[in-house]
């Protein structure tokens, strides 16, 4: 009886202790976009400006479209994650 009980605490631990293991692992594994050179403000951003790398956070690499042809807000640096504040509206 009581061995039925503490089987299903354990079970419940060990799925909410993987859950977390595979959300972590996700976010290692996710490619968000960066600059590839060092940009001024105003400049246009064009393809060949952006490349995917793993970071914990930025603009997923899906969403590279989405980015092409935005106007810089500030002047950035290379290897630089890129940020929806990065831009002009």
């Amino acid at each position: 009886m009581y061995e039925n009980a503490v089987n299903n605490v354990v079970d419940s631990w060990d799925f909410k202790w993987s859950y977390a293991l595979r959300k972590n692992n996700l976010l290692s594994i996710k490619k968000n976009l960066v600059y590839t050179s060092n940009m001024i403000r105003g400049q246009k951003i064009l393809e060949n400006d952006l490349t995917a790398k793993r970071t914990k956070d930025g603009i997923p690499a899906i969403e590279f479209s989405n980015v092409i042809n935005k106007i810089l807000r500030k002047s950035i640096k290379k290897d630089e994650v890129v940020k929806i504040k990065d831009f002009l509206k």
